[in-house]
């Protein structure tokens, strides 16, 4: 038996293994919070922002979205559709509107509603 029969040493070694157990779990939350966080920037910037901020915004929704059903879904529902469209009507610049179309793209990606 690894304990060799100390009741110390099986309690260190529990308790040991709980605390690593909740630090896995508090490092998880505090990457959740960050992510939004982030993504709650990157809609502000496209929402509020002005031209290159406003591109720079559609750039980062596009690799947020890119392999995220989540994020996909975050951002559809943060209202990011309809900037990044009227991106794409209105804009005169090429590089906004490939930015736009590229992030709404993505976004529409396994949506099949």
């Amino acid at each position: 038996d690894k304990y060799s029969g100390s009741l110390e040493y099986y309690v260190a070694d529990k308790t040991l293994k709980g605390s690593e157990k909740t630090l896995k779990g508090t490092e998880k939350t505090l990457k959740g919070i960050t992510q939004r966080r982030h993504h709650a920037a990157v809609v502000e910037a496209l929402v509020h922002g002005i031209g290159d901020e406003q591109i720079r915004a559609a750039e980062e929704i596009r690799m947020l979205t890119k392999s995220s059903a989540k994020s996909r879904a975050y951002m559809a529902a943060s209202g990011v559709i309809d900037p990044l469209v009227s991106m794409l009507i209105d804009s005169a610049d090429m590089v906004a509107k490939e930015a736009s179309m590229l992030a709404l793209l993505n976004l529409a990606v396994g949506n099949e509603r």
